[in-house]
């Protein structure tokens, strides 16, 4: 049913559409409810990411924590807080650095 390609770092796969029992897998797949439209969601991103594509082919890797396989950040990322400075010359002198 697939086809791999090795290029790089990137394997490509893609069906194989000349065996006639994929008609009818396409169609048990359409078939399949879709009430709370994960697959709807999952179309669009795809068609997302493919238009990420150069010539067919992905050029930027994973971009997301899930396509990652990490689990999502539990927490905000935390604030940097600028410097505390005494006086107004350490003021100026940082500001000028």
């Amino acid at each position: 049913m697939l086809a791999a390609e090795k290029d790089g770092r990137f394997v490509y796969h893609q069906l194989v559409i000349r065996h006639a029992y994929l008609r009818s897998l396409y169609a048990a797949i359409r078939g399949l409810p879709d009430s709370d439209d994960t697959f709807a969601a999952d179309l669009r991103r795809f068609k997302e990411r493919m238009r990420l594509r150069e010539s067919g082919r992905c050029r930027i890797g994973i971009q997301t924590r899930a396509l990652a396989g990490l689990p999502p950040k539990s927490h905000p990322p935390r604030r940097v807080s600028p410097p505390r400075l005494r006086n107004q010359t350490q003021a100026k002198s940082f500001r000028r650095s």
